[in-house]
């Protein structure tokens, strides 16, 4: 794992298995106005050099989309495989924000 520097965000995870793991991510970049954000990954995963972005857009009043987005390139397993296990963990986050705001 990379060494990490005042700022950067430590994430306590579970996976499917309920195995706990950390994951260290720093905040790259943020434009409040624009409700973007984006962080880069710096704990040891397949997905090298991984930056990903979220942002938000409304839809209507009552209603907004998330979009979230990675770039990578893959470390020890193929690229389809690398994309089909980030975009898991991706939808998965999503998921839990969406329960989360329906509390």
């Amino acid at each position: 794992m990379q060494r990490g520097r005042p700022g950067d965000r430590r994430a306590a995870h579970a996976d499917q298995r309920r195995r706990h793991f950390a994951i260290v991510e720093r905040l790259e970049a943020l434009n409040a106005a624009a409700r973007r954000l984006s962080y880069a990954l710096l704990t040891d995963t397949p997905f090298g050099n991984c930056l990903t972005t979220m942002a938000v857009r409304d839809l209507d009043p009552n209603q907004a989309e998330l979009a979230w987005l990675a770039t990578f390139k893959p470390d020890g397993l193929p690229e389809s495989e690398a994309a089909a296990l980030l975009e898991g963990a991706l939808a998965a986050n999503c998921l839990a924000l969406k329960q989360l705001l329906k509390r």
